[in-house]
């Protein structure tokens, strides 16, 4: 009978060298070997996913759902500290006048609100933008400078909310369903069908809402008119054009740097259920002062 000195592993040794690996759920990967965790490979994705979930399909998903699934964002939203960062944001800036006479919004790249991996996101964004439309609209004070006073004292006098413009929203997006299309609907906004909301982005009456919009996209409707648009909250354009990659057309880069020489901006507010939702994302309003010297 044949003998041998080779000893088989025991099962705790074999152990000890198996290498396995964990997600965890910020999108953290972890590389273990054997029975501790190794510091042989740590690495995050980028930007980290938090809290995403895929939205029902339609065929099981419906208008009541979806109405039901939105009300239930809303109330995450209207309830969250980066709303009220956001609604001081907007009303520092309509004090100021740096904000003023917007008439109509048009929101580009919002994605379907029903469908994919996306849908949470897009009820946030959805949520917040209903929540700056609320103070757009009924703002109710605005400033007025008193010149007999040496002090300069500003007066906030109260006005009627009925008698503030009344900012007609449009929503564009290849990505929207039926059921998405209606849902807008009844929400007061109107849904086109691209490329028609460029004909209704221009001047400074307009504010473009694009919230992870396509790089392409986004810098198109920067162009000619909507350069003036008088309020535009959407991806960080220097981040898109001055930071992007070398192929960045021409084109593309004096389109953003045109944009930027008249605009100051502020970063929007980190949301605390899911920063993915306005990762990098700037508020941009016009520097008219800066305007007037170009």
């Amino acid at each position: 009978m044949p003998h041998t000195s080779h000893r088989k592993p025991s099962s705790t040794r074999a152990q000890k060298n198996k290498r396995t690996q964990s997600t965890d759920s910020q999108g953290w990967t972890t590389i273990h070997q054997g029975l501790k965790p190794s510091a042989i490979a740590v690495f995050p994705s980028s930007p980290p996913v938090f809290n995403c979930t895929t939205s029902p399909q339609t065929t099981d998903f419906d208008f009541t759902d979806l109405r039901a699934r939105y009300t239930q964002h809303k109330s995450r939203w209207d309830r969250s500290t980066c709303n009220e960062r956001l609604r001081t944001v907007l009303r520092e800036r309509l004090e100021l006048g740096d904000i003023k006479g917007l008439k109509k919004c048009i929101c580009l790249g919002l994605g379907s609100l029903a469908e994919g991996p996306l849908a949470t996101k897009a009820l946030y964004q959805l949520a917040a933008l209903e929540s700056m439309l609320d103070i757009l609209r009924t703002y109710p004070i605005f400033p007025i400078l008193a010149p007999e006073c040496p002090s300069a004292l500003v007066l906030f006098v109260v006005r009627d909310c009925h008698e503030s413009p009344n900012l007609q929203t449009y929503a564009q997006d290849p990505a929207f369903t039926s059921l998405d299309e209606l849902f807008l609907t009844q929400l007061d906004i109107t849904v086109l069908h691209t490329p028609a909301a460029l004909s209704h982005i221009g001047g400074s009456e307009a504010f473009i809402y694009a919230p992870h919009c396509t790089r392409t996209a986004f810098l198109e409707c920067l162009q000619g008119k909507g350069r003036e648009a008088g309020l535009v909250i959407g991806n960080d354009i220097r981040k898109l054009v001055r930071d992007g990659p070398l192929e960045t057309p021409e084109a593309m880069l004096e389109t953003g740097n045109a944009f930027l020489a008249g605009r100051r901006s502020s970063s929007f507010p980190g949301f605390e259920i899911d920063e993915t939702v306005f990762w990098d994302m700037q508020i941009y309003w016009r520097d008219d002062e800066s305007s007037d010297m170009g």
